[in-house]
């Protein structure tokens, strides 16, 4: 029961996200952040959080009443309404647990929802308290009243919780609840509660015991990668209306869940649905839909110039089966996304128009037969490129449905590309040019100044690496290392910080690269760390020198043992034949040593120190005034100190 396992798993992963939020929360706001538009952005944004999760709340209590009502329900009037079948006794108690585990697994998530809205309460409060000008004007008495250990971005943690919601949560409760709320009127002697009941029931035989046909889990797999290259391209800070025009078969199934995703990561979606699937799947997604007050528009209230209204267009009608010539509503439909792919195209503006696996009224093989004149800027190919693609000369062509059961692929003889890393969609064809002059980004970020800042740049450092870390950034210990040989000419690489005390930073390679002879002819060597998602970056500049034998060993020890061997294989930096010789090398030492027997530390392989000399810490702000306080070491009275000064930026 696959379903049950999957629920369980969920379960756990929302206490793992509620202690990621409290870790987020614990790290210390610098003094009073005098950025209000962030505070009251995100007081909006929090607001909007409340409210969904006091929605979410009240559509699962409504759904455990039912559910508490099929456990009450004698086991012979289900069976004599043929809500369940007259089986073994088996798998009458399979039944039985099912229901009870579903009953129980509402009831764990009706806790999380409420805790996160007290929590969203909570910081609310501090919103407010932020947003009261007299308060942030005052530090003593903002310290009397905001909470000492609060969120460093309180926009991102707003947002990270939004994202946990509606990524993880809400769909698993909502892929329940749809079900339930598209009930078919076939028992009308016990009302609607036995509606509700047979329903629930159906939803637990078709998921929990995991009957499912091919064709379901392709097409659930490729209803969830529209958004995904939406997002890619545009960006809901520049391109936030949209309008999706879905049709009657599965191409407007992809629209609806489209739609649903758009709005969780903070677009604002607007649905054309003339001619709904008489199917409860869709007759589901409708509903959360209108859950989530999503509008839906009838044709004749769109104005006649898309443009007007919309930002991106989602061209979901019809799909490869669509054969013939579109019929009304639809024909008139297609018609505006073709005046507005040309209104575009002339102005250089939006809408942008994206069609979901071919453009509507194409050939599925020949493409534009009709001479409809519809050229989408994207193209969302689903499962496969269809044919007609080759015909495609918009700005993006993507491809999604990773998981292609490989019973699919050898019997249409799939030819499909690559996904970069766990990626659920790829780009085909080369991107568009991009005026790379034409690319801003403007930041936002609390003041950054010199009465805030620690006396001693490496305490700066590790107050900054912790925010980094508590943010959930990715590899947040990722630096930039350039050197120079002793002709001045430079080189720079990344590598990674393994340890930072009051000495300084120490990163660990082998003795005999080229940055290792480069910091041998000039030891002396400068470090980056830029942490993009908070607007920050921290530049070192010192001398470099190799750390003791006894902590290269103690550093050496602490790695996978694969990592052991491969410092035993890698001749860092010289020309090797290809990748069968560093192969070969490590499949005889991981023989070798397959007896657990200590692997030698290599005599070139260890660990170096930067001691820094000076040491910038750089803000975005808005506009290009960034902060930067450079920490520089002078001498006063024959002792070394830190003295701190403000840049230009």
């Amino acid at each position: 029961m696959q379903e049950v396992e999957d629920a369980v798993n969920q379960v756990k992963a929302i206490d793992e996200w509620k202690n990621l939020i409290i870790r987020q929360a614990s790290v210390q706001l610098r003094e009073v952040p005098t950025c209000l538009k962030i505070m009251k952005d995100a007081l909006v944004q929090l607001k909007q959080l409340v409210t969904r999760t006091m929605d979410m709340n009240t559509v699962a209590e409504s759904n455990l009443s039912t559910l508490v009502e099929i456990n009450k329900l004698p086991r012979e009037v289900l069976i004599a309404e043929r809500i369940v079948p007259d089986e073994s006794v088996e798998k009458g108690k399979q039944l039985e647990f099912a229901v009870s585990f579903r009953l129980e697994i509402f009831r764990i998530m009706l806790k999380r929802m409420r805790a996160l809205e007290s929590m969203a309460s909570s910081l609310s409060d501090i919103v407010i308290a932020f947003t009261n000008e007299e308060v942030v004007g005052n530090v003593s008495s903002y310290k009397r009243t905001i909470p000492n250990k609060v969120l460093y971005s309180l926009e991102g943690c707003l947002l990270m919780v939004q994202e946990r919601i509606d990524g993880a949560i809400r769909p698993f409760m909502i892929d329940s609840i749809s079900k339930l709320v598209t009930l078919q009127p076939d028992i009308k002697k016990f009302g609607p509660s036995l509606k509700d009941v047979k329903a629930c029931i159906e939803v637990l035989k078709e998921g929990l015991l995991q009957f499912r046909t091919e064709k379901e889990v392709v097409a659930k797999n490729r209803w969830e990668v529209v958004e995904l290259h939406v997002r890619q391209v545009y960006k809901t800070n520049e391109y936030n209306r949209v309008l999706i025009i879905c049709g009657p078969g599965n191409n407007g199934g992809d629209g609806l869940v489209a739609a649903r995703h758009l709005y969780h990561f903070g677009y604002m979606p607007f649905v054309c649905y003339p001619k709904c699937t008489d199917k409860p799947l869709y007759h589901g997604l409708v509903t959360q839909l209108e859950a989530l007050a999503v509008p839906f528009l009838p044709p004749e209230d769109l104005p006649t110039e898309l443009a007007i209204d919309f930002d991106i267009i989602v061209d979901a009608i019809f799909g490869f089966s669509f054969r013939g010539t579109p019929r009304p509503p639809f024909d008139a439909l297609i018609h505006k996304l073709v005046v507005a792919t040309v209104s575009t195209r002339k102005s250089g503006g939006t809408p942008f128009v994206v069609s979901v696996d071919i453009p509507s009224g194409w050939d599925v093989e020949e493409g534009d037969i009709n001479d409809i004149g519809l050229m989408p800027d994207m193209l969302v190919s689903l499962t496969a490129p269809k044919l007609c693609a080759r015909k495609f000369t918009g700005s993006h062509h993507f491809l999604g449905g990773r998981f292609v059961p490989p019973e699919v692929v050898r019997k249409y003889s799939l030819r499909l590309p690559q996904y970069p890393g766990t990626a659920m969609c790829v780009r085909i064809g080369k991107p568009p040019s991009v005026d790379v002059s034409a690319l801003r980004e403007d930041y936002v970020s609390p003041v950054f100044l010199e009465e805030n800042v620690k006396d001693d740049p490496i305490k700066q450092f590790q107050e900054w690496f912790e925010d980094a870390v508590a943010a959930g950034l990715r590899e947040p210990k990722a630096m930039a290392l350039a050197t120079t040989n002793k002709y001045g000419h430079p080189s720079v690489r990344m590598v990674l910080l393994k340890g930072v005390d009051e000495r300084g930073f120490v990163w660990s390679t082998n003795y005999e690269s080229r940055k290792a002879c480069e910091i041998f002819e000039n030891p002396n060597a400068s470090l980056l760390f830029f942490w993009e998602a908070l607007h920050r970056q921290v530049r070192i500049e010192g001398a470099v020198e190799k750390v003791s034998e006894e902590e290269s060993d103690e550093y050496f020890y602490s790695r996978p043992r694969g990592s052991q061997i491969s410092a035993l294989v890698s001749n860092q930096s010289s020309v090797i034949p290809g990748r069968h010789v560093l192969d070969q090398a490590y499949e005889q030492l991981q023989a070798k040593y397959a007896d657990g027997q200590k692997i030698p530390r290599p005599k070139h392989w260890g660990g170096y120190i930067l001691k820094p000399k000076a040491m910038e810490f750089w803000q975005g702000q808005l506009s290009r005034l960034h902060d930067r306080l450079l920490y520089s070491q002078n001498e006063i009275n024959g002792k070394q100190a830190w003295k701190i000064e403000r840049l230009a930026p």
